[in-house]
């Protein structure tokens, strides 16, 4: 975890996140499970990050947040985002997962680079 970097989420959003995956009330979609056979991560490792990794990036107007943290993939230590939609009346959900791309990321990547 990169620590003291965390964009202006508020706690509350981040204990409504945190609290629905303690607790098992999670949704992952799809496309997590497209692209963990994409890039060799495990649901688990999504999921991980989404409870452990770092807040990056907020979404407010989406209702979505973005962690970022490391997993193993093939013997390899590597960066993984977690983007996580949350909303009142319906579950927090793993919207999507993938290994961020060097050249759209600083390193460690949680924070995009400028053009």
């Amino acid at each position: 975890m990169t620590e003291g970097f965390r964009p202006d989420i508020p706690q509350s959003v981040l204990d409504q996140i945190y609290a629905a995956i303690d607790a098992e009330i999670y949704v992952i979609s799809p496309h997590v499970a497209l692209r963990a056979a994409q890039y060799g991560y495990s649901l688990a490792d999504a999921v991980r990050v989404a409870r452990r990794g770092t807040p990056i990036e907020w979404y407010p107007d989406r209702n979505r947040a973005l962690f970022a943290g490391q997993v193993t993939i093939e013997g390899r230590v590597t960066w993984l985002h977690v983007v996580i939609g949350y909303a009142r009346h319906v579950p927090v959900g793993l919207a999507t997962a993938y290994v961020p791309n060097p050249t759209e990321w600083v390193d460690p990547p949680i924070r995009r680079r400028t053009p």
